[in-house]
């Protein structure tokens, strides 16, 4: 049932071209990339083939280095070259909930 709408109803149109020319504009080349990345990660393979994304992410060994730095408590680096200035605060409050976890 999860193909169906994919086939039917997935198309990679004008209005697809300009989501991505307007998601580079709005994220830069650099986090666009990593977007780009990531979304090999998520995707379903027909939506992959139609975005022409490629099969391999090197975000997937990056997301494992991530790891690594969480448990050291070095994700915040990362966070602060990867995430945009202007949500720095906002940011810092996501990862600290009431439960406690980081």
């Amino acid at each position: 049932m999860r193909q169906e709408p994919l086939r039917d109803d997935m198309v990679n149109s004008a209005y697809t071209k300009d989501l991505y020319v307007q998601y580079k504009k709005h994220l830069g080349t650099a986090r666009f990339i990593l977007l780009l990345q990531a979304q090999i990660l998520v995707l379903p393979q027909a939506a992959k083939e139609q975005l022409s994304l490629g099969r391999f992410s090197w975000l997937k060994p990056g997301l494992a280095v991530y790891k690594v730095f969480r448990k050291i408590h070095l994700d915040g680096l990362l966070k602060s070259i990867i995430l945009p200035r202007a949500y720095k605060q906002e940011i810092r409050e996501l990862d600290v909930s009431d439960t406690g976890y980081k």
